[in-house]
């Protein structure tokens, strides 16, 4: 299947609509999607030509153009009234193999984002086994994998690199929190493994601790890969490659168990005397709002 880049589907009282930079589009596939009749190819969604663009499909699904001129938040308020939900839908158009199908549109969540394909890339494989973490948790940021927003957190080169990813990012992917907010979760995780190490009876000198927690941090961003991975080939949940908090939680297990760190140093599973499941609906929402169901997920003891 030949995955496409994100588009957005508008879904009307006259059919989808489909909006997506015609650069985004493979150029052997331009004529197939002109051809679908489920579709229409609408110019480029990027700035500035947006409010073009929406203008322009809202008055094809009313049927016309207003009389009288709306505002920027006229349109976004009457597109919204057209849409499922209330909100925009995203999709990610798909071909079949040989491209003799029209793309189908594959819903994608609801955000005011785009969630790219969340497979691990070998640039990413290669990342991780270069030890450059920052680079493997940036590229998954930028495909708005949740667990990316701690994850890079941790491993930027600065804090006015993770103020900047924040304040330009979607705003929904960030939960709508600020800075303060994200860098007390990554301030928190330091302290939890570090503590976590101790425990286990790590010492050492700060700058060996360092080393220690960037080893930690590695395995982290390996075990992620690999369960990734797996929701891709055992299409647990309801998107592929979007992990739930279980999921998020048990790699992280496996993870510090190498290192003799306790399962309760992982801050999504930190009280002993609840179980994890609680744990997850009671604050799951905290730091990943936007996870996946572990809908037929069996859990860490099977094989792999």
């Amino acid at each position: 299947m030949t995955t496409l880049q994100p588009a957005i589907t508008v879904p009307s009282r006259r059919g989808n609509w489909i909006l997506t930079p015609r650069s985004a589009i493979a150029a052997g596939l331009h004529g197939l999607i002109e051809r679908s009749p489920e579709t229409r190819l609408i110019e480029c969604i990027g700035n500035p030509l947006a409010m073009q663009c929406l203008r322009k499909v809202l008055v094809r699904a009313t049927g016309g153009a207003s009389s009288i001129p709306l505002s920027d938040n006229d349109v976004l308020t009457r597109i919204k009234s057209l849409l499922r939900g209330g909100s925009p839908t995203y999709v990610i158009l798909s071909a079949q193999p040989g491209g003799s199908a029209a793309p189908t549109p594959v819903l994608n969540g609801t955000a005011t984002a785009v969630r790219p394909d969340l497979s691990i890339t070998d640039e990413e494989y290669r990342s991780i086994e270069a030890g450059d973490i920052r680079a493997f948790w940036h590229s998954r940021l930028t495909k708005l994998d949740p667990i990316a927003r701690i994850g890079f957190g941790l491993w930027c080169a600065s804090a006015r690199e993770y103020r900047d990813a924040i304040e330009n990012g979607d705003p929904a992917y960030w939960n709508h929190h600020g800075f303060a907010y994200w860098e007390g979760m990554v301030r928190s995780t330091v302290v939890n493994l570090s503590v976590g190490l101790n425990k286990a009876g790590f010492r050492g000198t700060m700058r060996q601790e360092r080393e220690k927690i960037r080893e930690v941090g590695k395995e982290v961003a390996r075990q992620h890969a690999k369960y990734v991975r797996e929701d891709y080939r055992e299409h647990y949940g309801n998107e592929k490659g979007l992990l739930s908090p279980r999921q998020i939680a048990h790699y992280h297990h496996a993870a510090f168990k190498r290192f003799g760190v306790e399962p309760d140093t992982y801050g999504g599973t930190w009280l002993k005397a609840v179980p994890d499941d609680v744990e997850f609906r009671i604050y799951g929402a905290l730091y990943c709002h936007d996870c996946d169901s572990d809908e037929g997920y069996p859990g860490p003891g099977a094989e792999r």
